[in-house]
């Protein structure tokens, strides 16, 4: 099974959540918002939605200034 970040396969595991893919991954987390079907998803939240074979992800560094 496997999911796009940005384009790059990612194998997954059954019932693997998008912070467990994150780290196993090595990808960023600090300032790191993710994109599913046009819903922006907040780090708090990747611990509660389960990777799906398929599914595509954009994940953004969420910046600020002025």
């Amino acid at each position: 099974m496997t999911v796009k970040i940005n384009a790059k396969e990612f194998e997954i595991e059954e019932q693997m959540t998008l912070l467990e893919l994150v780290i196993r991954n090595g990808l960023p987390t600090d300032g790191i918002v993710m994109i599913i079907e046009d819903r922006i998803i907040g780090r708090g939240k990747w611990e509660n939605i389960i990777a799906k074979d398929g599914m595509e992800i954009i994940m953004l560094q969420a910046v600020s200034g002025g």
